[in-house]
């Protein structure tokens, strides 16, 4: 098998190097590491493969290896077989490779195998490595990789703590990308990271920090978002705070009476009807007969009276019979304006319920 991996035939080689893995014979690793460096052919893939399958612990050590190669396009092989292997315990290597290694081809394969493996102590060496800003490149390697080991963990307060102190040490660029994973952990810690970075003598940063809070998730923000909505001098700003404070109106941590308290306090700032259609859709996750009065109030504007309709009918499908005194004129008058087959057929049926 050995004399037949180095054949001149393609298919013959291939084959061979396949069934040398499967054998797992430790005395293949040299020829098939060899062949896997070979270049871009069918050959080396079908070695780096083999490799990645090889059942032996020595088939670590032969890849770890090709991390001190003098060629770089020997590093890259290394860390892409290393990372196709699951091979954590090469992680010391693979970060001093992502921090230093002469290279950007190998330091962002580095990155890439961070971002498939990394785990929340890596977190901090990744910081540092986004504070050496090297390239554009290199530096959305690094975003990346923050965010998956931050997507993998459930303590998203220790990836704050993790994050935070770097935003002291980063220039704006950096900075911005700091923030917009903080807005990924979306915990407490990270908001108000966010929040703070908002009053930044950086425009740069002013601007990413304050377009990530009206684009947070949880109605944490929600005052924020109001705020902005209210009171910024910048009309983008006053609008994507009221869009925001809208959307996090319908978000499943939005209780009891705060949804249509909020819906109502948006409704008085609402100018266009694009955000009126927007409000909608948030009223129609509601279960309360005053959503019901409020998605009915937008039933007579020809502009919105579609996403009245469906609202109207969705939060009515929620409420009990004895909200029907509520229900019955608002579904009589939706009949009256929808074409919708599904929608007349929805509205019928929630009338027969109610009487």
């Amino acid at each position: 098998l050995l004399t037949l991996a180095k054949s001149s035939f393609t298919n013959v080689s291939v084959a061979a190097i396949g069934s040398l893995s499967k054998l797992g014979d430790a005395s293949a690793l040299p020829l098939l590491v060899e062949l896997a460096v070979s270049g871009e052919n069918d050959i080396s893939k079908a070695a780096q493969s083999a490799l990645v399958a090889f059942p032996s612990s020595e088939a670590d050590a032969a890849c770890a290896d090709l991390m001190t190669a003098k060629g770089a396009a020997h590093r890259v092989v290394g860390v892409d077989v290393m990372n196709r292997r699951g091979m954590g315990g090469a992680m010391p290597a693979v970060l001093k490779a992502a921090a230093g290694d002469p290279d950007e081809n190998v330091r962002i394969a580095s990155l890439n195998l961070l971002r498939e493996q990394g785990k929340l102590d890596n977190l901090p060496m990744v910081v540092e490595i986004l504070l050496k800003n090297r390239s554009a490149a290199e530096a959305q390697a690094v975003e990346k990789a923050m965010a998956s080991i931050c997507g993998r963990q459930t303590d998203m307060g220790a990836c704050a703590d993790r994050l935070v102190p770097g935003l002291s040490k980063v220039q704006p660029a950096q900075k911005c990308a700091l923030l917009r994973i903080l807005r990924s952990v979306g915990d407490v810690k990270s908001l108000q990271a966010v929040r703070a970075a908002m009053t930044d003598p950086v425009a740069e940063v002013q601007d990413a920090a304050t377009r990530l809070i009206c684009d947070w998730n949880t109605a944490d923000a929600a005052p924020d978002m109001l705020a902005l909505a209210k009171n910024s001098g910048n009309n983008t700003y006053k609008l994507l705070g009221l869009r925001g404070y809208i959307r996090v109106a319908g978000g499943k941590d939005v209780t009891g009476d705060r949804r249509p308290a909020m819906c109502k306090e948006a409704a008085g700032l609402i100018e266009r009807d694009d955000e009126r259609k927007i409000l909608l859709g948030t009223l129609g996750v509601a279960d309360d007969a005053e959503s019901l009065r409020m998605a009915a109030g937008y039933l007579d504007n020809a502009a919105t009276r579609d996403e009245a309709c469906v609202a109207a009918v969705a939060i009515a499908e929620r409420l009990p019979k004895d909200k029907a005194a509520d229900i019955i004129p608002v579904m009589d008058k939706v009949l009256k304006i929808t074409q919708n087959g599904d929608l007349v057929s929805r509205t019928k049926a929630v009338l027969e319920k109610s009487k």
